[in-house]
């Protein structure tokens, strides 16, 4: 967050960055899992505000661990928060990069209790 402008110009950093904060999102610990999705939570926030080229990355990024991670309630719950924080802050994200995928898992979801 503190060198924006060394994370837009140097992509081989900057996927590194995005790449362990996805691993780190998804790893069973977690303790690590929260950090880490704090982490991408801080610099979405970051860059949204500096229009850094990356925040729409990390906001795909965040969707996708969003959609994958569903079912894990406080997960869920953790990163709708952060997602309604953003939306605060930044009123000019595209919301429907989140509420298309987010539906379409809801109806999933919904679709699986129809048949139990």
């Amino acid at each position: 967050m503190a060198k924006p402008d060394f994370v837009e110009a140097e992509d081989r950093y900057s996927n590194a960055i995005l790449s362990s904060l996805k691993k780190g999102c998804r790893d069973r610990h977690r303790d690590v899992s929260i950090l880490s999705i704090g982490l991408m939570s801080a610099l979405l926030n970051s860059f949204a505000k500096s229009r850094n080229r990356y925040a729409p990355v990390i906001y795909k990024a965040m969707t996708f661990i969003l959609i994958e991670g569903y079912p894990n309630l406080e997960l869920r719950e953790n990163m709708l928060n952060i997602f309604i924080s953003v939306f605060t802050q930044h009123n000019s994200m595209p919301i429907n990069i989140l509420t298309d995928p987010l539906l379409k898992q809801i109806k999933i979801n919904i679709d699986k209790q129809e048949y139990t």
